[in-house]
């Protein structure tokens, strides 16, 4: 796709091509394939339209809504809405920074008529749609920009099109003191882990959320295995070893069998680059103990598999937090 924008890319020449659908383009293998990792050491400047439409102006204003249903009343207020143009007359550059974003910030359009519209919104909604922003500590939280197409077929609301569907384009903000602003853009390298925000994460839903949050214990997790990352043997679950992480990934094709998998004791050594990624990742944010179904389960064991395919839903409710690993189609794909 984006050798298509290496020579300029006119938004009309996707109403031939797969998704085939607005909202499909955000779980398409074509959005999939973008890069944006080397757009922020880019040398290139933005072009004329990007310069104009100064987004990073637009990101430290307020929107004029207290509800994500406000959008609708405010049709073509440039407070919330920015107009692009028509799906025929866009033009997206490789070499614009911005042009890239809005390329995958655009949904799939359908028809050459359709208008792309950004709308201004609070990061908020993109984590619960519904809320109010009533005060002044809500509104000290950050924004961002989504794309919409007008009119939409999805036959959805502007709020739903813009929270809760597609992505969102959020900048680096900070307050008054220097410190993060709540909800904004986290800057983050391809070549490591921002450990200390995800302990922080989890130290706030420890701290912060209900005991619906917390990790629900059960006589059925007695049942199962774990990884110590540590020793890399097998050991059985019990009030010592209570805390653990879980990996739910995609096994692909290959080989679906570890030897003395399943077995308390059993010592592994190279395991799938998926599992050896979530290993290092266990051991590096402190914790240590993990349960992977490909090695904590017996496959070859028809009714021992059987067993702990009905306790799945206890096996993620017990487990102090998940990683899902949504890249990837095998378990050699590794964490991104």
């Amino acid at each position: 796709m984006l050798d298509k924008m290496r020579r300029g890319h006119t938004a009309s020449e996707c109403l031939n091509e797969p998704p085939g659908n607005e909202l499909g383009w955000f779980i398409s293998e074509a959005r999939e394939s973008l890069r944006f990792d080397d757009i922020s050491e880019s040398s290139h400047s933005l072009c004329r339209r990007c310069r104009r439409l100064d987004l990073p102006a637009w990101l430290r204003e307020d929107p004029p809504i207290q509800a994500g249903r406000d959008l609708r009343k405010l049709p073509g207020d440039r407070r919330v809405f920015r107009e692009l143009g028509r799906v025929d007359n866009i033009i997206l550059k490789y070499n614009c920074p911005l042009c890239r974003c809005l390329f995958g910030l655009i949904p799939f359009p359908s028809k050459l008529d359709q208008k792309v519209v950004l709308v201004l919104s609070w990061s908020m909604y993109r984590l619960e749609a519904s809320i109010s922003m009533d005060t002044s500590e809500r509104r000290a939280t950050s924004k961002y920009i989504s794309a919409i197409l007008d009119p939409t077929e999805t036959g959805l609301q502007v709020e739903e099109l813009s929270s809760t569907r597609g992505d969102g384009l959020c900048a680096v903000m900070h307050g008054p003191d220097g410190s993060s602003m709540p909800l904004s853009a986290v800057e983050i390298g391809p070549d490591r882990i921002d450990y200390m925000s995800i302990r922080r994460w989890l130290n706030d839903c420890d701290t912060l959320h209900s005991s619906m949050c917390q990790p629900r214990t059960s006589a059925d997790l007695h049942k199962i295995c774990l990884i110590d990352v540590k020793s890399r043997r097998l050991v059985t679950y019990s009030s010592r070893t209570s805390e653990y992480l879980a990996l739910t990934y995609v096994w692909g094709k290959g080989a679906q069998h570890v030897p003395g998998a399943g077995m308390p004791g059993t010592l592994f050594g190279e395991l799938p680059r998926t599992i050896e990624d979530a290993i290092a990742f266990t051991e590096d944010l402190g914790t240590r103990y993990l349960w992977v179904d490909l090695v904590c389960i017996d496959q070859n064991n028809e009714a021992k598999r059987f067993e702990q395919i009905s306790i799945m839903s206890a096996i993620y409710q017990g487990a102090y937090a998940t990683i899902v690993a949504f890249s990837g189609a095998s378990m050699e794909a590794g964490l991104p």
